[in-house]
């Protein structure tokens, strides 16, 4: 299947819904105050809001812009915290791999050898 045919994700997974949501409520704004001050529809940023579709990069920055977010609410609003987290917990596991001398797609291939064979 090409690319053109694959599903997008939901956009609850590449965006945090719920605080895109608040962060236009914090910032005291209706959808026509939002729409003035990023320059975009307010039937957009309802689309955004309640992930009917992405904001492309313009309009993301124009949202954070109106919003006045500040650098950790982006990163909470993308959802980058748990990636970051997810990264941090990778490198713990090589650097635990790389102490104990082994590589880790085989600690890995241990690890499921053991839960396998403990779930029978």
């Amino acid at each position: 299947m090409g690319a053109s045919h694959r599903k997008r994700p939901p956009a609850e997974w590449v965006l945090n819904l719920k605080k895109l949501l608040e962060a236009r409520e914090r910032a005291g704004l209706s959808g026509a105050e939002a729409e003035r001050l990023a320059g975009l529809p307010a039937s957009t940023i309802y689309g955004y809001e309640n992930g009917a579709h992405l904001p492309q990069l313009h309009g993301f920055r124009a949202l954070c812009l109106a919003y006045r977010l500040d650098p950790l609410e982006i990163i909470e609003l993308l959802r980058i915290d748990y990636f970051l987290e997810q990264y941090r917990l990778l490198q713990r596991f090589r650097a635990a791999c790389k102490r104990e001398g082994t590589a880790p797609g085989k600690a890995l291939e241990d690890f499921m050898r053991v839960y396998a064979e403990d779930d029978r």
